[in-house]
């Protein structure tokens, strides 16, 4: 897996516009083979059930679906994923609309799908992966800060 500090060298300074795009239920886009479905069996009272999609915490998960989003945006420009959050940056609106069309395009291609509501298209700084990006910054996100100052302090 692509390490954050890796991603963030690559934005670059001169970025103008950015955009963030949030894969709704990432890994539960992702079928199991029906080699792979009995391997995630659980009981309930109702009886055993399996999922027919990649569960959430399975040991792999992280690097199959990553795999996965290597493969669908392979060769893109201005582009840059952590699991299911893509990040679109780009100098001037003509090469952002070209790659925002470009990912869209590899989306649907896969079958994959984004939750409009995490989304946020071409904005000169916005938050990723807990970094305010953009304008030649990158910071941590102030209510993340906030919250490790006000954490109370352990006590083991």
């Amino acid at each position: 897996m692509v390490r954050p500090d890796d991603l963030f060298q690559e934005i670059g300074s001169r970025s103008k516009y950015l955009t963030k795009v949030d894969l709704s239920k990432g890994y539960w886009q992702i079928p199991l083979t029906e080699n792979a479905k009995p391997l995630t069996a659980f009981a309930t009272e109702k009886g055993l059930y399996q999922f027919r999609v990649m569960p959430f915490g399975l040991q792999g998960a992280p690097a199959t679906f990553s795999r996965l989003m290597r493969k669908v945006t392979d060769g893109l420009p201005n582009h840059k994923n952590y699991l299911d959050d893509c990040l679109i940056f780009t100098e001037t609106w003509e090469e952002h609309l070209q790659a925002l069309r470009a990912l869209f395009t590899r989306l649907r291609v896969a079958g994959l799908t984004a939750r409009p509501s995490k989304c946020a298209i071409a904005y000169p700084q916005l938050e990723f992966l807990g970094h305010m990006v953009g304008s030649g910054d990158m910071v941590p996100a102030q209510d993340k800060v906030v919250t490790i100052w006000d954490a109370e302090p352990s006590r083991a």
